[in-house]
């Protein structure tokens, strides 16, 4: 859902800035037009099966939202999975499972609980959560040229059939220029001695 309303935000983004995404939402829940839509989710090559078809190999995973992440927060502060760490090698997947709480409004007040509630809605066990060093998610779509939205750090991009996500532990350099990071702060000072 959020990378839907992300989409859908794009054009309100000009003329109304920060309040683009809750713009979106609302007109999103007027029209009633959100639908769960089905996926193939793997976790280190292992298929995700839905807790409803659990003796069905090809079914697919019917949700509203899934988060692919690597720490326990999402969306400004939400806390959409607090068993999720930085450091622990593992990238962390959360899926809302339950029918009830698929639609359009079912999922607001997840989100909503993830942010006023510090992360308590996990207990309400209508979501799933794993974890795995490669996850994949695959369209279900029968038009296998159909885009899909998807938000990567509060970015909406775009993909066809599948994304995936895989830990590559130490393959990060960041250079920066510590001499000006640190005297804008003006609350450090280097000493070069």
């Amino acid at each position: 859902m959020p990378a839907k309303i992300f989409d859908s935000a794009r054009s309100y983004q000009g003329l109304c800035g920060g309040a683009s995404f809750s713009i979106a939402s609302f007109f999103k829940g007027l029209t009633w037009s959100w639908v769960p839509e089905a996926f193939e989710c793997f976790v280190d090559g292992q298929k995700i099966k839905p807790k409803s078809e659990e003796g069905d190999e090809d079914a697919p995973l019917d949700t509203g939202m899934i988060v692919v992440s690597n720490s326990k927060y999402f969306g400004g502060g939400a806390i959409i999975n607090p068993h999720a760490a930085l450091n622990d090698g593992l990238v962390d997947i959360t899926w809302v499972h339950d029918p009830a709480v698929t639609g359009y409004f079912g999922l607001g007040s997840v989100i909503s609980k993830a942010s006023k509630s510090q992360g308590t809605q996990v207990y309400e066990e209508h979501s799933s959560y794993m974890r795995g060093k490669k996850i994949t998610i695959k369209s279900r779509s029968e038009d296998p040229s159909e885009r899909h939205a998807i938000s990567v750090d509060g970015q909406c991009l775009e993909y066809t059939s599948q994304v995936t996500w895989e830990v590559q532990p130490r393959n990060l350099e960041v250079l920066f220029d510590a001499d000006s990071y640190f005297t804008e702060l003006q609350g450090f000072v280097l000493d070069h001695n």
